[in-house]
């Protein structure tokens, strides 16, 4: 660790030198409650545990969450003191096809010859970017850490008492067989990719087809890589390859962590950063670039949805920018000719959905990671998927030509609609009927027009940061609107609210939900529109609960609290709203309920996993855990809190 400490002392300093440089140049001064900190906390050490990753496989539980970095498809876990392992539990292989325990620890330390194998003083512990175990076996101290140094290999290093001599041993689940070859362990299942140990040098090996026992020469220190689907190779310098990976933390930490926040506030950053780092996953197969799945702890998500890859590529941006190019990419891979952008893609791409898309922000993913690392190459290569990802909503949900656009599917069912709006069973749709002939819902829908206004906007900025010398081609109905044309035909004054219109009667559908939050957040709304909205947000009966802004107000007779789009609050509505307050200068309301959300959500202070989402009057965490849309989320309210826009 003694790079980390070194870059720790080096960025210390810096950061007495340039903090008040930084502060007075972000446009606003901290709230009182953030001054005077003056602690810079890089290094992963300062931030142990933020999950509980613990879990021994057995027969009966289920497990939700694992250590994983660098793109990898494997998982592992630290055991439980209940339930004790003498080394690392797993692989887990996360892929939704073959998702099962490789091993329950696929090495275990102990001392040999005297054959005291007993745990004691057991101490285990998460850190971004390794997992570490300490115990003895008999009398003698065992160390070991686990680090990821690329997507395809593992090293687990161990320390131990010098003169005596271990024994790593493990076994392998049904239908995994185990070869041994010179200092190489080779684990094979058929249809399966190879697990390939390689033990240090004149290492004696035993295998017995299931399990293993392996005998290295006498060391104080011990290195053991695991390859997964490729054999680790010899020669390289591994030691060189895990100081590179503990230094991507300390920047990813550097570039997340604000000098002027409170501690509990920043272990809400780090704890949202590395559960999208954790739920990055590298290509494979029909997955041409890298993204990041939804979540680890749910089988089904093992793939890339659009609407929560353009959230992951904006809140990664500032600390991956390259990862965040490829979830952009990864999406784009599937673009239609019509220029439609699938819901979701994975693996196998014969499961991909094209029945419809979701909300579009790409754009604003795009503007968000050029203005973190001005790569107009990167501008260049997206803008014309970007304008034909923009045209394709005018031009197939846009079923009246009025320039107003519904949400609708593919295959003209209700389902798909309601999927491409994102909120799939909101109570705004319960009364929906898809257009007799056409590919819609016979419903214009205030969020999503006022995302494609926002869209030609940040298009519009792309266009001018590349220096292009033509106007994105946008259909001519599309040009005559405006953001206050939008906002007027959406927003009824009689309820001083934003609401769906039906089609043909054009008559408002009178739902209060977060949909009206978007006019906010993209800058559309009037002033007067504005303040009138933000007063149902302020209205505890309403939006303003323990946890603010469920997706359904609180007092609408079909609120169901635990009822998916019905009531739950959902993290990135939440941030839509709050982020739309800021905008129209209510910064210290901003700030109430961002500390709102970080202070009650449920685990969220502890090492509970980031949800999907949570029950509006207690905080209780629902659905998915390690959801990465609202890691990002919370990511962004905490790069928000405090300013002014």
């Amino acid at each position: 660790m003694s790079i980390m400490r070194i870059g720790l002392v080096k960025r210390l300093l810096n950061g007495l030198l340039i903090a008040s440089c930084v502060l007075a140049g972000c446009g606003h001064s901290p709230s009182p409650s953030l001054q005077g900190e003056g602690r810079v906390p890089f290094d992963p050490e300062s931030y142990p545990d933020l999950l509980d990753l613990h879990y021994t496989p057995g027969k009966m539980e289920k497990c939700q969450g694992w250590f994983t970095d660098e793109g990898s498809w494997f998982g592992f876990t630290l055991p439980e003191t209940t339930n004790p392992k003498h080394g690392f539990c797993g692989p887990f292989d996360l892929d939704e096809r073959h998702r099962d325990w490789i091993s329950d620890a696929i090495l275990e330390v102990e001392i040999e010859p005297d054959g005291q194998t007993g745990i004691s003083t057991s101490e285990s512990h998460y850190y971004p970017g390794e997992l570490r175990l300490e115990y003895h076996s008999g009398d003698v101290p065992v160390k070991q850490k686990l680090q990821f140094l690329r997507s395809d290999l593992a090293m687990i290093t161990i320390e131990s008492k010098p003169g005596r001599r271990l024994s790593f041993h493990g076994r392998f689940s049904e239908g995994w067989k185990v070869d041994t070859e010179n200092k190489r362990l080779i684990i094979n299942k058929e249809g399966r990719d190879a697990i390939i140990i390689l033990f240090p040098d004149k290492t004696e090996l035993e295998a017995n087809g299931k399990s293993y026992k392996a005998f290295p020469r006498t060391a104080s220190e011990y290195r053991v890589l695991i390859g997964f689907g490729r054999e680790p190779e010899d020669g390289l310098d591994y030691d060189s390859l895990a100081k590179a990976v503990e230094e991507k933390w300390m920047k990813r930490l550097e570039a997340t962590i604000r000098e002027d926040m409170p501690e509990r506030f920043n272990r809400v950053a780090v704890k949202s950063l590395v559960t999208l780092v954790s739920n990055y996953k590298s290509p494979k197969e029909g997955l041409l670039h890298g993204g990041v799945i939804p979540s680890q702890g749910v089988d089904y998500f093992m793939g890339f949805w659009a609407w929560d890859s353009w959230k992951h590529a904006a809140a990664m941006a500032s600390f991956a920018p390259d990862e965040a190019m490829e979830q952009v990419r990864a999406m784009f891979d599937y673009q239609t000719p019509e220029g439609m952008v699938p819901d979701c893609i994975y693996p196998v791409s014969q499961w991909n959905n094209y029945r419809n898309s979701k909300p579009p922000i790409a754009a604003w993913a795009v503007l968000k990671i050029f203005e973190q690392n001005g790569d107009k190459d990167f501008v260049t290569e997206m803008l014309p998927k970007l304008v034909s990802y923009h045209e394709w909503w005018y031009r197939y949900r846009d079923c009246d030509n009025n320039g107003f656009c519904e949400y609708g599917s593919c295959d003209g069912t209700l389902e798909a609609a309601a999927w491409e709006s994102g909120m799939d069973n909101a109570v705004r749709f319960d009364r929906t009927s898809m257009v007799e002939g056409a590919y819609s819902m016979d419903q214009e829908s205030v969020d999503l027009n006022a995302f494609l206004l926002f869209e030609r906007q940040c298009l519009e900025k792309l266009r001018e940061a590349v220096g292009s010398g033509t106007r994105p081609d946008i259909p001519e109905i599309a040009r005559e609107l405006d953001g206050k044309a939008v906002c007027n035909w959406f927003f009824d004054p009689s309820h001083g609210f934003f609401h769906d219109r039906k089609i043909p009667s054009r008559e408002f559908i009178k739902v209060y939900g977060t949909e009206a939050a978007i006019p906010l957040w993209t800058g559309l709304a009037s002033k007067d529109q504005a303040e009138t909205v933000i007063g149902r947000f302020t209205d505890s009966s309403k939006f303003a609960t323990f946890i603010p802004f469920p997706t359904l107000s609180a007092d609408d007779p079909s609120f169901e609290p635990e009822g998916y789009w019905r009531g739950p609050v959902w993290l990135d509505q939440a941030y839509f709203a709050i982020s739309g307050i800021r905008r129209y200068s209510h910064a210290d309301l901003a700030d109430k309920m961002t500390a709102e959300l970080f202070d009650r959500l449920q685990g969220l202070e502890g090492d509970g996993p980031i949800h999907e989402n949570y029950v509006a009057s207690s905080g209780k965490a629902l659905e998915a855990p390690h959801f990465s849309w609202s890691a990002a989320s919370l990511l962004m309210l905490y790069r928000e809190y405090g300013k002014n826009f």
